[in-house]
Formats: C-alpha cells, sequence, structure tokens
C-alpha cells in the first residue's frame, strides 16, 4: 500500500469507526467522478468489498451514489457486479461493491491492444448477458464502456458503475443532461432523441469494434466492418459490429440476447466453447487481489440452503398456510400466504403463485406434485398458529423437483405484529434466492381488529362485482380508522373505490364513487407511492375517465414495482388487448392467468379473442374453464356467451341462453335478456332504445358507458338495425371508445362497416389508441 493510501486510510478511519465500525479501510482503488473507491474488510459480511464513497458536500454525487443502488440491486446476475449495502450516515453517503479480483477490460486492452475472435466473442457474450439481464428489469446502463467492464482472475466477466443507470422509462424521456461517456454515446442520446435498450446495444458494439482492432471506430470516415476485418476477424462478426453501430436504432439488432446469438454463430460456437471462452478470457489479465472465499451464510432454523434455484426456473408455489388458532380467524392462513407472494412479486427474478394459483394442492401438500403441475423451482409450504395473542409464522422451502428441504425459517410474536413478521419472512425468503425485494416501510404492530379488517377487505377485493367491492371499501375503511397510516390498507382502499365506481349505479344515496376514488388514489399516490396498488388504482381510475395515456404510465409502474402483480398484469393487459396490442396484451393475460386463475377478466378477455378470430370452439373452452373455476355459471360468462353466439349467427343457441328470462325494468345493465331480445329481433329498435336509455342513464362511469354502447351496437347490427348500430357506434367512438380489435374484427359489424362514416369512426379511435404507447 503507497502512502497516499495510508494517508486515505488515516483521514477516513473515524467516518468508518462511527459507521458502527463494519468497514475496515485497506487500500486505495481509484477515484472517480463520484468520488473515492476503496478496498475494505466487511467486517459482518467477512469479506472484502469495493466501497464507494462520495464529499459529504458533493449533494449532486450522494443522489447519483443512492440512484446507483437503488437501480443495480435491481440486477441479479453473474455478469454484473453485484451491490451489497447502501447507506447514509450524517452527512456521508456510501455504498459498496462486490470486489473482483481482477482488472477491467481496459487495462487488458492497453496491455493487449486488441483480442483475436474468439477472446473477444467470449467477453461480448458475457457482457450481453449482463446487459441483457439490466434490461430486463427496466434498466439502461447507460455507460458501457471497457473501463465497466471487470474480468476476474478465472474470466468470469461483470459489469459494473451503474452511476448514470437509469430506468428505461426515465431514459425515453431525455431529461436532464446527455448521459454517458463521449465515444460509447449512441446518436440518439446526443441528439435528444427517444431512447431505449439499443442505446447500450451502440456501446457494446463499439467495445466489441475496440477489442477487435485496438481503436476506436471513426464512424464518419472508413467504414467500421472493412477495418474489423483488416483486423483478421471474420466477415460475420465484422457484419455484427456493422449493426451495432447503425445510425438508427431500428437498423441495430433489438436486443442483447440477439447479439449474443449471432456472435456464438460467427465464431462456430459449439459444445464446450465456453470453457474454451473462459480461459482466454482470463489471460493477460492483471491480477491485483487474491482470491477471496465467498463467506455469506443463509442463516436458518433447522435445514441450510442447499442450493441456489437457477434463475430461469425460479417460479415460487405458495401454498394457502395450514392454520390453526382460533376458527373465526381462519381465513389468516390464505391472507398471509398471500400476503408475501405479494411482496415476493415485487422483483422480476421471482414468479410467486399465491395462493388462489396453489390452492389444489393445499390438501395433500405434495411438493413433487405442485413442483410439477405448477412448472415451479420451489413449493412454499408455510403454518400459522395463534394460541391466545401469540403467533408463530412457519415456513419451508421444499425442492419442486425433488421435495428436498431447501430452507426453513419461523418468526414468533404477537398477532399485533403479524404484518412485521411475514414481511421479514418474505424477505428472508428472497435473501435465499439472492434477489432484491424493494423495502417498503414497516407496517409496524396493527391494533386489535385492524388486521383482521385488513385480510377481510382484502378477501373481498377478490370476488368481482359491486357487492364485493362496496364491502371491501367499508372492511378498508374500518382498518383505516384503528391504524390510519396502514399504507397497505390505504392503497387497496384506493383500489376498492375504483371497482366500487365502475360496478355502481347512479341514484339518490349512492356514495359518489368517482370523488371518493379521486380522493383516495391521491392519497395513496401521496402516502403509498412505493406500492403497487396505489399505481394500479390511479391506472383503472385513469381508464375510467378516459385519460389512456395516464392509465398506461401508472400500469407500467405498478408493474414496476410489483412486475408480478396478478392484477396490474390483468388490467394492463386488458387495455392492450382492445387499444392495438392484442398479442401482447393476450401475452399479459396469461401470465395474469397463471399468477392468480380466479381473476374476473384474464380468460373472458382470451375468449374474446378466440371469438374475434373465428375460433369459437377455444372461446367455448376458456369461458367453460371460467365458469368451473368459479363453481357457477358467472354473469360475465353467460353474457359474453351471448354475444359469442351473435357473431357466429347462432339464433338457437342464443334463444336457448336467455330462456324465458323478462328483461327487467329498469335494465340498469346491458343483461343477457336484453341484448339476446334486441340482436333476435325479438323486441323493435324503438323499444331497445327505450330500455338502453335507461342503461345509459344509470351510470356516468366512462369505462361502463363506452362498454354499453358497444353492446348495444352489435345487437342493433345482429337485428339488421343498422341506423341504430350506427348511432350508438358513432357516440361510443367520439367518447372514450378504445377497441380498435373489436372494431376490425367483430363479425357483426361486417355491414357497418360498408358504410363511409364507419371509416371516420375507425380512423378516430384507432388514432386515440395509437397516442397511449406513443406517449411512452
Amino acid at each position: 500500500m503507497g502512502r497516499s493510501s495510508h494517508e486515505a486510510q488515516r483521514q477516513l478511519l473515524t467516518p468508518y469507526e462511527v459507521i458502527a465500525g463494519r468497514y475496515h479501510v485497506q487500500e486505495l482503488l481509484g477515484r472517480g467522478g463520484m468520488g473515492e473507491v476503496y478496498r475494505v474488510e466487511d467486517r459482518v459480511l467477512g469479506e472484502d468489498v469495493a466501497l464507494k464513497m462520495c464529499a459529504p458536500d458533493d449533494v449532486s454525487a450522494a443522489a447519483r451514489l443512492l440512484d446507483e443502488a437503488r437501480l443495480a440491486r435491481r440486477v441479479s446476475h453473474p455478469n454484473v457486479a453485484r451491490v451489497h449495502d447502501v447507506g447514509r450516515h450524517q452527512e456521508l453517503v456510501y455504498l459498496t461493491v462486490e470486489l473482483i479480483d481482477g482488472g477491467t477490460l481496459g487495462s487488458l486492452l492497453q496491455a493487449e491492444k486488441h483480442l483475436d475472435a474468439r477472446r473477444a466473442v467470449g467477453i461480448g457474450k458475457s457482457i450481453c448477458a449482463g446487459l441483457g439481464a439490466a434490461h430486463a428489469v427496466g434498466i439502461l446502463h447507460g455507460d458501457l464502456k471497457p473501463a465497466n467492464v471487470l474480468i476476474d482472475r478465472k474470466g468470469r466477466v461483470a459489469i459494473t458503475d451503474f452511476g448514470i443507470a437509469r430506468s428505461l422509462v426515465d431514459a425515453s424521456a431525455q431529461q436532464g443532461p446527455v448521459f454517458g461517456t463521449q465515444d460509447y454515446v449512441a446518436p440518439e442520446v446526443l441528439h435528444r432523441g427517444p431512447v431505449d435498450r439499443r442505446a447500450d446495444l451502440f456501446a457494446l458494439g463499439v467495445v466489441l469494434f475496440e477489442m477487435l482492432t485496438g481503436e476506436a471506430p471513426e464512424l464518419a470516415s472508413d467504414g467500421p466492418a472493412r477495418r474489423v476485418i483488416s483486423a483478421g476477424a471474420p466477415a460475420a462478426l465484422a457484419e455484427i459490429v456493422e449493426r451495432c453501430l447503425a445510425f438508427m436504432p431500428d437498423e441495430r439488432p433489438a436486443s442483447a440476447e440477439v447479439i449474443a446469438g449471432l456472435l456464438a454463430e460467427a465464431v462456430g460456437a459449439g459444445a464446450g466453447t465456453e470453457e474454451r471462452d473462459t480461459e482466454d478470457v482470463s489471460r493477460g489479465v492483471t491480477a491485483r487481489m487474491p482470491e477471496i472465499p465467498s463467506t455469506r451464510r443463509s442463516p436458518s432454523l433447522n435445514v441450510p440452503t442447499a442450493r441456489a434455484v437457477p434463475s430461469a426456473r425460479r417460479v415460487i408455489a405458495v401454498l394457502p398456510f395450514r392454520y390453526s388458532g382460533p376458527p373465526a380467524q381462519s381465513y389468516l392462513g390464505v391472507g398471509v400466504a398471500d400476503e408475501i407472494a405479494d411482496v415476493l412479486s415485487r422483483t422480476r427474478e421471482l414468479r410467486p403463485l399465491g395462493p388462489a394459483a396453489t390452492a389444489r394442492y393445499a390438501e395433500e401438500r405434495d411438493a413433487l406434485s405442485a413442483g410439477a403441475g405448477l412448472g415451479a423451482a420451489v413449493v412454499i409450504d408455510g403454518s400459522l398458529q395463534i394460541v391466545a395473542e401469540r403467533v408463530r409464522l412457519t415456513v419451508r422451502l421444499l425442492d419442486g423437483a425433488t421435495g428436498e428441504g431447501v430452507l426453513e425459517d419461523r418468526r414468533d410474536g404477537t398477532l399485533t405484529e403479524l404484518f412485521e413478521l411475514q414481511a421479514s419472512l418474505a424477505q428472508r425468503i428472497a435473501e435465499h434466492f439472492r434477489v432484491d425485494i424493494p423495502v417498503t416501510e414497516s407496517s409496524g404492530r396493527l391494533p386489535a381488529g385492524a388486521m383482521e379488517a385488513y385480510f377481510e377487505a382484502r378477501g373481498h377485493l377478490r370476488t368481482f362485482g359491486y357487492q364485493s367491492a362496496s364491502r371491501a371499501v367499508a372492511a378498508f375503511e374500518r382498518c383505516l380508522e384503528l391504524s390510519p397510516g396502514l399504507a397497505p390498507a390505504i392503497a387497496g382502499l384506493a383500489v376498492a373505490h375504483q371497482r366500487a365506481w365502475f360496478q355502481s349505479v347512479s341514484g339518490p344515496g349512492e356514495p359518489d364513487w368517482e370523488r371518493l376514488g379521486e380522493e383516495s388514489c391521491g392519497r395513496a399516490l401521496e402516502l403509498a407511492a412505493n406500492l403497487s396498488d396505489s399505481h394500479l388504482a390511479a391506472g383503472i381510475g385513469a381508464v375510467q375517465r378516459r385519460d389512456y395515456v395516464a392509465a398506461a404510465r401508472a400500469l407500467r409502474r405498478a408493474l414496476e414495482l410489483s412486475p408480478h402483480s396478478p392484477d396490474a398484469n390483468e388490467y394492463l393487459g386488458v387495455l392492450q388487448c382492445e387499444a392495438g396490442r392484442a398479442s401482447e396484451g393476450i401475452r399479459r393475460l396469461r401470465l395474469a392467468d397463471s399468477l392468480d386463475p380466479t381473476l374476473a377478466l384474464t380468460l373472458l378477455f382470451i375468449a374474446r379473442d378466440h371469438a374475434l378470430h373465428g375460433r369459437f370452439d377455444a372461446c367455448d373452452a376458456a369461458l367453460d374453464e371460467l365458469d368451473r373455476r368459479r363453481g357457477e355459471v358467472v354473469g360475465p360468462s353467460r353474457l359474453f356467451r351471448a354475444r359469442a353466439m351473435a357473431w357466429r349467427g347462432d339464433a338457437e343457441g342464443l334463444r336457448r341462453l336467455a330462456g324465458d328470462a323478462k328483461i327487467p325494468t329498469p335494465a340498469t345493465f346491458v343483461g343477457v335478456p336484453l341484448y339476446a331480445a334486441t340482436a333476435l329481433g325479438d323486441i323493435d329498435a324503438e323499444t331497445a332504445k327505450r330500455h338502453f336509455s335507461v342503461v345509459l342513464s344509470s351510470t356516468d362511469n366512462l369505462r361502463r358507458l363506452t362498454l354499453s354502447m358497444q353492446l348495444m351496437t352489435e345487437a342493433h347490427a345482429a337485428a339488421g338495425h343498422t341506423e341504430a348500430a350506427m348511432f350508438h357506434l358513432l357516440r361510443a367512438a367520439t367518447g372514450a371508445l378504445v377497441d380498435v380489435e373489436w372494431m376490425e374484427r367483430c363479425p357483426v359489424l361486417a355491414d357497418l362497416r360498408r358504410i363511409p362514416i364507419f371509416e371516420q369512426a375507425r380512423h378516430k379511435v384507432r388514432e386515440r389508441a395509437q397516442a397511449i404507447w406513443e406517449a411512452g
């Protein structure tokens, strides 16, 4: 250690001693734009780590350091240097990063000038893997360059320094100064155009060029491909570099994964190539630090961690917890399991299947059956015991392929501490998988009755309908009376208000659900902005007010916070199915259905997609499955069966479905009797119009009004009431209609499409739909 390092250590001893004596400074590794980097011993982890620290008075650097930690901790991948810890003590901001035993790609290139094709491809594929992991969780690195690529003595390649990284959503907005190092910055960044992950792929192209030629590309003069070939690289490899360096983002490869595949093909990668690449990569790297064995431990009560679960198989099945205690509180077994699954859904690395998806395995509790049936790598079998006011919460993680125990842990406390206990166990489970879950503010101890009211409200939200939504509102309000600051209840109440508004009927004595929903959403976004449900509620409310751009933005934010939220995936999937992105929407709905098979809209919109494409047998099968899961013929599936029969001209089936049911007076919803009677021509256009006018006057919810107008359009069109059908269609199109897929594919609208004004209406709806996605 040089003199300057000793001096720096002496200067820093006092601050580090203040930080609980956790770190011992060993060596100054370097200085950067955000401050100094040290090699330190972390006395808690029992290993050496790299510690970054900025000057106490550098507010900007401190903010960037915290951003780096926030974003980098979302990425868990062997080709990304792991962030261990971030902290602040008084004015001191610091973070610790995994210490890579080796040097940088920059130092390797400085020593060797350039690399042969196989070594360059080996390093390039590893960089692709790291970038792909970052992009998968919505992060743009923004400063990829050789100095930010570390290579250890064994050949492992790891991307580091997320100091100017940003979310892909933030990057697309191009706010603030141009980011990145000039020689590696993509043209769209310099020109402040829309930015996505392909900006990182441009930087990767520059890095590949440097590895192959030893020079920086001068894009304005000689062609990159020609210079790569002249350096002795294969033509296929030169073509990849050329594509990465394309001026227009659309001309670059679509993703880091695509580039990795192209690189493998370019050098004829086959069996055993990975080993040779790793050996070649490590050759020539300057070794600066001895190998440090990992001393991380996974504490548990009985069963130690057996092995890490491969990232590609991290589907986690959370069984309803076994319950032992007062019968009146038996719902807590499902409720606690559901809450743990909800916490685990906040990371992209895990795909938790909650009790709704695992209920059929709750009786036998066979990990092998659940693992095979659900495709789960791990099954969580838990129990909740309540004796008087004491609680014991236990979880066992079982390997889904072998049934062997992987981890066991438990928490003991009082009933009022149940929220804290379940959150602590969820964090412990995440630690086992070596993934980070954003920590939310602790709910603390809840007053008697608050927890019961909360779980009751959550149970009501799982059921579709006005009564369920209004009961959820009442239960959340009771909970918040007892515990006003409980963030999950604040967010849940906002969701319940929005659902009640959609289902309600306007009239004397009815609550002003729109106003209540707006107020509770505002409160949720203020006091519980780190919870997915707050943004889900905002997205639902925005759709119901026809602000689709705000809706898409809120739903994306909900999924950033909880990528595997069933409800947020369902609602965004529905919007995509209607607004011109049906393929993506169906994929999202299938994901939501796998996460929670009890959702109301997933199978309904999957059935709708089948019917719109003429796959009526598949449509019927999806509706049959919906009814089977609910244990009855539910209203939404019965109504859509009627619509599908009208679409395919099955008058006999429609009449049989409608039966002798009478049209209710007043008809506040477009149900099967009114729809069927109109579509079959059993009532004339004027009579139908009178009934429909009652429906339209029963709500001020734009979403429900638009859906009613679509049903009226279909029913009149099926009966040949062209003028009445076009009247309702134009009302919808000039109002809030965004359903491009329905306008373009619904079979009963065939005659309407021949009318010139229909095309004008379709154009207006298509523009409205496109604006949602163009706004980002």
